[in-house]
């Protein structure tokens, strides 16, 4: 016999206060144990009666949306601490506590001096890879175009996978999720932001988070890059919010670093959106939220949708970087050696240097991995001239090795297949398999 879960769950009310969340507390923990008529004035008695009842039962207790269940009264975590002490460690039960509020769970859980010793593990839920997505289409014989074009709308997120008919292309998917006034993804990202990063003004707070997205949909920017295209000139605030957007996963921080070194340039750190519904959402649907609420964007088609193959190269580019690791790393024969420095590669004009930007650059003890991506129906030999003349610019020292890498999706045209410059192909249709 398995052991039984006791589900807790904080509710999504802002207004209602501790009071609704005690009652929350109460009616899951009477459901979960068969007893009704339970009710607690505070979070002492809550703990304590959820304690008595999981004494030496050996119990599974999943407290979730501990964001909501704590955000109103600071003595629900300090009861929280005690109810560990008293039925967790050691006593037979296990604790789980999860949450979409990153960067509150970050401040106020793992970084508290509260739980300091009492945490076993620390799980941060990273999108599907491109294997566990593909399991979706596993009944049907879609092209890796069909499902690389989904995915770069979708990312791997198992909800926005669910919504996908599997059926039907992914254009069609696109048009219905994205483009219809009840589409499950035309309405998403303020919603996900609004329970997700907490503000007592909400309204102004989703309308500063859009702003900072929307910044960040093309080019990775400095935060002075940042302030001057937003208006947000508190430094604190826009650092906040930065953090706040990171720890989600739907930004991505980008330091660049010394090649002779390794060593970070903190000041020039750069952030740009990770995650690809972001990114589509701020460029497509977010400009035309009045024309989908009234069904005029209906028929629209990708071709049609301005700068799609420039943005799906974007999108592309943010499906590598959640597969570099292992999967990519593994095609690269890199299993096992040292990576000193991975990410995204911008260097800023100097005297000495142009600027270039590097989809990826990986550093190794003595060897740099230049990675070039590419999502076209044909790759043509035009990019080996593109990478020569990002590593020129790059300034390689004499004393490194460069290894040109192409991670593609497509088929490479005659001239590139029978040309021996890149050191390393990575078709990113292989991943699906």
């Amino acid at each position: 016999m398995g052991r039984k879960l006791i589900r807790i769950e904080g509710r999504d009310r802002p207004q209602a206060g501790n009071v609704a969340q005690l009652a929350a507390f109460a009616a899951d923990l009477g459901s979960a144990v068969g007893t009704s008529g339970l009710g607690f004035e505070n979070w002492n008695s809550a703990f304590n009666t959820l304690g008595t009842l999981a004494q030496g039962k050996g119990w599974i207790i999943l407290l979730d949306e501990i964001t909501w269940l704590a955000r109103h009264s600071e003595e629900c975590l300090a009861e929280l601490k005690v109810f560990i002490d008293r039925h967790i460690s050691g006593g037979g039960n296990q604790l789980i506590i999860c949450g979409s509020v990153s960067q509150w769970i970050e401040q106020q859980v793992n970084e508290s001096d509260l739980f300091v010793g009492r945490i076993s593990r620390k799980i941060n839920l990273q999108p599907l890879t491109l294997a566990e997505s593909a399991q979706f289409w596993s009944q049907r014989d879609a092209s890796p175009r069909e499902i690389l074009t989904s995915l770069c709308v979708t990312g791997g997120v198992p909800r926005y996978l669910e919504e996908i008919d599997v059926r039907e292309s992914a254009e069609w998917n696109i048009q219905r999720m994205c483009f219809e006034p009840s589409g499950y993804l035309a309405n998403e990202l303020p919603n996900l932001i609004k329970s997700s990063f907490l503000s007592a003004t909400r309204e102004s707070s989703l309308e500063r988070y859009l702003k900072i997205l929307e910044t960040l949909s093309g080019s990775a920017k400095t935060p002075a890059e940042i302030a001057a295209a937003t208006g947000i000139h508190n430094s604190e605030s826009l650092q906040d919010s930065l953090a706040a957007l990171t720890l989600s996963g739907l930004v991505s921080e980008n330091p660049t670093w010394s090649i002779k070194t390794t060593e970070v340039h903190k000041r020039k750190v750069r952030y740009r959106v990770e995650d690809p519904y972001t990114r589509f959402y701020v460029k497509y649907i977010q400009p035309q939220l009045k024309e989908i609420a009234k069904g005029l964007y209906r028929s629209i088609t990708l071709k049609q949708l301005p700068s799609w193959d420039a943005i799906r190269g974007l999108q592309f580019e943010a499906l590598v970087g959640q597969s570099m690791i292992p999967a990519i790393l593994d095609r690269l024969n890199l299993r096992g050696v040292p990576v000193q420095r991975f990410g995204p590669y911008f260097q800023s004009k100097t005297r000495l240097h142009p600027a270039v930007q590097i989809d990826y650059l990986l550093q190794t003890d003595s060897t740099l991995y230049v990675c070039e991506t590419k999502f076209s129906k044909t790759i043509a030999a035009s990019v080996i001239d593109e990478v020569t003349e990002k590593i020129q610019r790059l300034g390689v020292p004499r004393t490194m090795t460069v290894r040109k890498v192409l991670i593609y999706s497509g088929e490479l045209d005659l001239a590139l297949k029978e040309s021996i410059y890149f050191d390393r192909e990575v078709c990113m249709d292989e991943l699906l398999k």
